[in-house]
């Protein structure tokens, strides 16, 4: 039921006809798909690691092997599409320097200091603590786009946020017990 709900928010008319053609739109939901697996299994290896391994040994480790995927995704895709048709490389991108500066700013400041906190959190909670608030993840980000980016729920994903609550709220008691 929770896996269903969590399609119903992202996709309420069930339509999935994209992926059967390679787009923008397919591409885009297949690596959302892999970054919440990847997301997920790091999580699980990280609170299994954190309990033998200090946070920021973790946390150097999370960001050496995010950045191998990267680079081998890369490899694999040669360059990025702009959405005017344009194609332009990594190293285009990387080459201006205000560029460079803020993709340094964003893997080290929202990513590297969050990941520390994240690590610390995670030595200091249970795992059925751990795996609540990241089930939370997917409906808190719906409801700061209702809220502060003012994007309406339809009657079908509200009605799937609340089965996915549900469902979290369930799993935790589960392991509670």
């Amino acid at each position: 039921g929770a896996l269903i709900a969590g399609l119903a928010i992202s996709f309420p008319d069930f339509n999935f006809a994209f992926l059967s053609e390679v787009s923008l739109e397919s591409k885009g939901s297949l690596y959302a798909l892999g970054a919440a697996g990847l997301w997920g299994l790091a999580t699980v290896v990280g609170k299994g690691v954190v309990s033998k391994l200090p946070p920021m040994v973790v946390t150097y480790w999370r960001f050496v092997f995010g950045l191998l995927t990267l680079g081998c995704m890369l490899a694999f895709a040669g360059s990025f599409h702009a959405d005017a048709g344009g194609a332009f490389t990594l190293f285009d991108a990387l080459g201006d320097p205000k560029v460079l500066r803020s993709v340094l700013y964003l893997a080290l400041v929202p990513g590297m200091l969050a990941l520390i906190l994240y690590y610390q959190g995670m030595v200091r909670t249970t795992a059925s603590t751990t795996t609540f608030m990241e089930l939370l993840f997917p409906v808190s980000a719906v409801a700061i786009n209702t809220i502060f980016l003012k994007t309406e729920l339809s009657p079908i994903q509200a009605a799937a946020a609340l089965v996915l609550l549900f469902a979290i709220t369930q799993l935790s008691l589960a392991n509670r017990r």
